[in-house]
């Protein structure tokens, strides 16, 4: 699957706070998590500084209070699928719903970054 129009644009804001990635799968796809695991390794060179976490869609909300410690603030999504934004608030954390990468980078730095 290739890049979005501005995807390479929103990967290159993210990359330096060393996001986790968080993505769905489908249970139809054998191949699904193998592909999007040699995706990324090619498009965003894989390395230690991020996780990476494929999951069920309607597992993501059990992920709003990853980053919840002492000190830290809940974990933000950032989703294209308004129902994952929606349960992932409802869960304790802060959704961003994508709909374009200038939209979703304001939303960040509203948030401090």
């Amino acid at each position: 699957m290739p890049w979005t129009r501005d995807g390479k644009q929103l990967w290159s804001y993210l990359s330096k706070y060393k996001p986790h990635i968080l993505s769905a799968y489908s249970v139809e796809d054998p191949n699904c998590i193998p592909g999007k695991m040699r995706w990324l390794r090619k498009e965003v060179g894989y390395t230690q500084n991020f996780m990476i976490n494929i999951v069920r869609r309607r597992e993501k909300k059990n992920f709003a209070m990853k980053g919840s410690d002492v000190g830290k603030r809940p974990a933000i999504l950032i989703d294209d699928y308004p129902k994952n934004v929606q349960q992932f608030r409802a869960a304790g954390g802060m959704g961003i719903e994508h709909t374009s990468t200038s939209s979703t980078i304001n939303q960040l730095k509203r948030f401090g970054f």
